[in-house]
């Protein structure tokens, strides 16, 4: 039996975020060729030289399979796939579940309705979104970077121990999210940094301040009350983004061979110091 260390593994993250934060480009920042899954069309914003490759949009289910079969077992050029997004693909599979069921004999009324009601057909995209993961994951396993893009939407958190509050996840039903959060190495929320200006005379009214963004871009990547975010990097305080620069790169052992020393330049160095001596 052979024993080695383990060596770095291509990653699989996810970044969430508000339309217009930037997810779409940050994907498209990663270092080698990409391919997008397209369910939706963001690359508007990319920089032509930036630009993904792309085949045809994901309309109905079989052309994501398809693509993801290809991806998965076909060689190719690809380094990186990205998913953009669950969000919309997810709105797919309910229609996908409710034309099935309608098919079948039933009457086409809602998600909630379908496959017999109680959550079965909410169940069945949860299947499906599993099934996407599963998909992700032996493409993963070929030393391909997965980033999977999803929009955010607020949700109310009730947690066993304490109140209520209110947090930012997954654009997803609660079924279906633990895929694309639990079994990665990276969830990270795109926002604005913003700041508090406290108002005068309002500090004993509930009211103590009006926020304020910066302007700038943060990636929130560590645990925290106010949104769905993690990592295995040990990344434990919000990380700047500032445009056309991918952050996270530094963080990722995957990508160390991006920030080693060129002994080339080491020998240069020493050499310009023996000169000034």
């Amino acid at each position: 039996m052979e024993i080695t260390k383990r060596a770095p593994r291509a990653p699989v993250i996810t970044l969430v975020s508000d339309a217009g934060m930037g997810k779409t480009s940050l994907a498209c920042l990663f270092p080698g060729e990409t391919f997008m899954i397209r369910t939706e069309d963001g690359l508007e914003s990319v920089p032509e030289e930036n630009q993904p490759d792309v085949s045809a949009m994901v309309d109905r289910e079989a052309v994501l399979w398809a693509q993801l079969k290809w991806l998965a077992t076909e060689d190719h050029p690809y380094h990186n796939v990205v998913l953009d997004t669950v969000t919309r693909l997810d709105q797919l599979f309910i229609q996908s579940v409710i034309q099935a069921d309608a098919a079948a004999g039933g009457k086409i009324r809602s998600i909630q309705t379908a496959a017999g009601g109680y959550g079965a057909g909410m169940g069945q995209v949860a299947s499906k979104h599993l099934s996407v993961r599963t998909a992700l994951g032996k493409i993963n396993d070929r030393g391909i970077t997965i980033i999977i893009l999803a929009h955010a939407a607020s949700e109310e958190f009730s947690p066993p121990d304490g109140d209520k509050y209110t947090r930012w996840n997954l654009k997803l039903d609660k079924k279906c999210i633990s895929p694309y959060v639990d079994d990665v190495d990276l969830v990270g929320y795109i926002k604005l940094e913003s700041y508090v200006k406290l108002l005068e005379g309002k500090m004993n009214e509930g009211k103590a301040g009006k926020v304020n963004d910066t302007g700038s871009r943060v990636i929130v990547c560590q645990a925290t009350a106010n949104n769905i975010s993690k990592n295995r990097y040990g990344i434990k305080e919000p990380i700047d983004y500032p445009e056309g620069v991918n952050p996270l790169l530094p963080y990722i052992p995957f990508y160390s061979y991006l920030f080693e020393a060129d002994p080339a330049d080491d020998q240069q160095s020493d050499n310009s110091q023996e000169q000034q001596q």
